[in-house]
């Protein structure tokens, strides 16, 4: 199981990827309409960070900057 956690252009493609080569792929993001597509695919889409992060054995974080990820990643500040 992998989580994606940001669907930007960079996010969406590597979840499709990994969705493409069979994996089960877990997909979040602050816009959720976002995911719809992916969702459509096979995605499974995840209500909140810590959801997404708890499904995946491995987690990639698409986000622009460091500052983003940490933010959305600890536990009292996550949306």
């Amino acid at each position: 199981m992998i989580s994606v956690i940001g669907l930007g252009n960079m996010g969406e493609a590597l979840a499709r990827a990994f969705l493409r080569k069979g994996y089960r792929v877990t997909v979040w993001n602050r816009t959720a309409a976002k995911a719809d597509r992916l969702a459509a695919e096979g995605a499974r889409r995840a209500e909140s960070v810590a959801e997404a992060a708890e499904a995946g054995r491995f987690v990639v974080v698409c986000v622009t900057t460091y500052e983003i990820a940490h933010r959305l990643l600890e536990p009292a500040q996550a949306p």
